[in-house]
């Protein structure tokens, strides 16, 4: 489309391409100054058309804006990929491919990170935990289920003072027991 067609089109002020493609006016007119924008800019207005301002050069600098922001995904801090909300991760049939790719970059960051997390030792796979705990709790039922068989002749000769510290010291005794065995 050439300026002469566009006469229907509102132009708007750089301050406005530029708030539009998120950058500065300095960006803008230096743009404009190498001539990458060139039908998009009415010299005599002084104004951007922002259909074709955004096709000769707004694209252009959007997309180098989302590589930057990938560049930093791979190098970024181990910190800040942890904090991501499932809103910045989300895909969208919407999404161009940039803001796809950075997306898919950002998973992969988060599936690297626990999967480093976990060879470290730092995260343990639920199920794991879930069989450890349910096997430490059947430990200890047992050893408390085998302290009235144990303690039951010595029990009924006791008095009822004499008879539960016995019962409260062999509880106790058990219980050390177990924990000692389980520090690692």
């Amino acid at each position: 489309m050439r300026l002469n067609d566009m006469k229907k089109i509102e132009a708007i002020s750089i301050r406005e391409f530029a708030r539009r493609v998120e950058t500065n006016e300095r960006n803008v007119r230096e743009a404009i100054r190498r001539g990458n924008i060139m039908e998009g800019y009415d010299k005599k207005a002084k104004k951007i058309i922002f259909e074709v301002a955004y096709k000769e050069w707004g694209i252009y600098f959007k997309e180098r804006k989302l590589r930057k922001e990938m560049k930093q995904i791979t190098t970024a801090d181990l910190r800040t990929i942890e904090n991501i909300n499932i809103e910045e991760i989300t895909l969208s049939v919407n999404d161009p491919a940039l803001v796809l790719e950075r997306k898919h970059n950002y998973i992969k960051a988060s599936r690297d990170l626990l999967k480093l997390k976990t060879e470290a030792g730092e995260l343990q796979n639920k199920e794991d935990v879930y069989r450890e705990l349910f096997s430490f709790g059947k430990e200890v039922r047992l050893k408390l289920q085998s302290i009235p068989d144990r303690i039951i002749d010595q029990l009924i000769t006791l008095n009822r003072n004499d008879a539960h510290k016995l019962l409260s010291e062999t509880i106790n005794e058990s219980l050390q027991k177990i924990a000692e065995s389980h520090v690692d």
